[in-house]
């Protein structure tokens, strides 16, 4: 098995190496974990399911949004240190999301989010609510409001504000497009985020605009 690989269907040349998966079981193994125990699967069915449980669908994305969190901020401290202090987003954290799931025809459950800076890492994660034709999540009002919340908490490296719509997340091991590459779901979101980041630092610098990582992350 070792010195071998496994080829993934629909990504050309891609491969994950035999060896780094027993690498990472070894690993597991030396910090007393004897199974893996993957912790969506508390949270019942597919939340991308037209019949899935919205309570459940509002747990999982909190704990999705705040393991995304954590785990960005680890990519940046161990890959990253030297820049962080110039990452906006990083800056930001730690954040509390505000996340409107609705059901859309012929495509299934879909989100739109935006966030709000929070003091601490216990209050991060996200409050999710039903489409309900309400209160925008997102006004001319709510860029200021953020922008002031940071500027309270001393975060002021960061200078923008993200409101995003599209698919719920995928624990399948899949991205969106259903293409498959294993990685989860926290670590596929944590990457886009980096990602964005780097692309917004690199638009600073002269000529950065030719820099930037033209990068599609989970698409």
């Amino acid at each position: 098995m070792r010195g071998q690989a496994v080829y993934i269907d629909g990504f050309g040349d891609r491969r994950w190496s035999i060896d780094d998966m027993l690498d990472d079981i070894n690993q597991l193994r030396e910090y007393g974990r004897g199974a893996l125990n993957p912790w969506w699967y508390r949270y019942g069915s597919d939340p991308t399911a037209r019949d899935a449980d919205p309570r459940q669908v509002a747990s999982l994305l909190d704990e999705y949004w705040r393991r995304t969190q954590i785990v960005l901020r680890e990519l940046v401290d161990h890959s990253f240190p030297d820049l962080a202090e110039s990452l906006n987003f990083y800056q930001a954290m730690p954040v509390r999301y505000r996340v409107r799931v609705k059901f859309v025809p012929n495509y299934g459950q879909g989100m739109a989010h935006v966030w709000s800076p929070v003091a601490t890492w216990e209050k991060a994660g996200a409050d999710v609510e039903q489409e309900r034709g309400d209160v925008a999540l997102y006004d001319d009002k709510t860029y200021p409001r953020v922008m002031a919340e940071l500027a309270r908490l001393g975060r002021t490296g960061c200078t923008s504000l993200s409101y995003v719509q599209g698919a719920l997340p995928r624990f399948d091991g899949s991205h969106r497009n259903r293409r498959f590459d294993g990685e989860t779901a926290v670590l596929r979101n944590a990457l886009e985020l980096l990602v964005a980041d780097l692309d917004r630092l690199l638009t600073r610098l002269p000529g950065g605009s030719s820099l930037k990582s033209k990068c599609v992350v989970g698409a």
